[in-house]
């Protein structure tokens, strides 16, 4: 039993009168699930669930200002968490009102918790107000309650890809289709957009974001956080995750980083310098996006995309390295990252390469940020191969991080 201080000197509320606006989120009320209480979103709990040993909190909310203030709830002084499939209360205790029952500005609401943190073991389980007779939504306590999160989170990145199709069983509705942006097999120079000889293939990676773009020098934001990833759990990443390579005995995780750095390879040319991003030089865009045919464009060179390449290849090689399937595959990745590295050194520096007739985000980076990257790249290298050349560049560079 938890012997927490009561909520309020009020009774229980049931007044629900008045209609939410167009714009807003409806109410989450009434019966959902079939021998369960009625629901009421005035009670949150964590809609991933909580791990066994984790803190576990429900937030209780009473609306006082704004849009939904005529959607009332005051808890009352006993709560209970009950198991799903008998509906017995497991634990019950108290809710503990903020700062006294005052209404928080910002929200508009006042709130009360109730902590719930001794409940420990596995299940499906819903806080239930007995005084009002509402539940909150349904949540699970497990060791593996992240597991789908984790899942849903690396599959986004295979939602991206370009130049190949997103279909059953791996993809899902509505994020179904065919392969898009295929022109970019024969993307040109934004420099000489008339002349087929300066067609490349740089096809498939990963679309920006907001846009279908790529940009190299962004990638430093992306490749290296997945290669920590899973440097530091790499348990957590299965080969099961719903992706085409899934079930070939490698982790699904690398698998999917491996399609960007097939095309990270493609961007750079045979001197070691790598073109500042590629896509379309407008924004009059088709949807579906099967539909898009306007011609791609690539380039010019940039030193702040090359150091950037240069490290995020070195990281990648250190990790692919430890894979049989893969050697050949870090081989390349080591040999291109020290290729970038020697462009880097003996060209000028670059820090405006990116005009903007290629659309949209502006991929240049500053001196200094190239200095900064340098300096990862640099570790990164001497981690790989243990060259005096990056440890006296680490050194060297190391103030210039953040």
């Amino acid at each position: 039993m938890l012997g927490l201080a009561s909520c309020s000197a009020q009774g229980p509320v049931h007044r629900t009168g008045g209609a939410f606006p167009p714009f807003a989120v409806p109410r989450l009320a009434g019966r959902t699930l079939p021998g369960l209480p009625p629901v009421t979103g005035r009670i949150q709990v964590d809609q991933f669930g909580y791990l066994p040993d984790a803190a576990k909190v429900a937030v209780l909310t009473d609306p006082m200002q704004g849009y939904n203030a005529s959607d009332d709830y005051v808890p009352g002084s006993r709560l209970e968490v009950r198991r799903r499939s008998d509906g017995k209360a497991v634990l019950s205790g108290s809710p503990t009102p903020w700062k006294g029952g005052a209404t928080d500005p910002m929200s508009g609401d006042r709130g009360w918790w109730f902590d719930f943190s001794s409940l420990r073991e596995p299940g499906e389980y819903y806080v239930f107000d007995p005084a009002n007779g509402v539940r909150s939504p349904v949540f699970r306590i497990g060791d593996d309650v992240y597991r789908p999160i984790l899942r849903a989170a690396v599959r986004t990145y295979f939602y991206q890809r370009e130049a190949v199709p997103l279909q059953p069983p791996h993809a899902e509705r509505p994020w179904v289709g065919g392969p898009i942006l295929l022109q970019d097999r024969k993307a040109r120079s934004v420099l000489d957009r008339n002349n087929p000889k300066t067609e490349r293939d740089l096809s498939g990676g990963w679309m920006d974001a907001g846009d279908t773009n790529k940009y190299p020098p962004f990638n430093n934001d992306v490749v290296h956080p997945l290669l920590f990833a899973y440097r530091r759990n790499p348990k957590a990443f299965t080969d099961d995750f719903g992706i085409p390579e899934s079930g070939n005995g490698l982790p699904d995780l690398l698998d999917e980083l491996k399609f960007q750095l097939d095309w990270l390879l493609k961007m750079q040319e045979p001197d070691g310098g790598v073109w500042v991003k590629m896509g379309e030089v407008d924004y009059n865009g088709k949807y579906p996006l099967e539909q898009d045919d306007r011609p791609r464009y690539y380039g010019p060179k940039c030193t702040g995309a090359t150091i950037s390449v240069a490290g995020q290849f070195a990281h990648a090689a250190r990790v692919y390295g430890q894979f049989g399937a893969w050697k050949g595959f870090a081989r390349t990745l080591q040999e291109r990252a020290e290729k970038a590295w020697r462009y880097y050194q003996t060209h000028p520096k670059t820090p405006n390469s990116d005009d903007g007739t290629i659309k949209s985000g502006n991929a240049s980076r500053s001196v200094d940020d190239q200095k900064r990257i340098e300096a990862v790249a640099a570790i990164h290298l001497l981690a790989l191969t243990g060259k005096a050349e990056y440890a006296e560049a680490a050194k060297k560079l190391a103030p210039t991080t953040r």
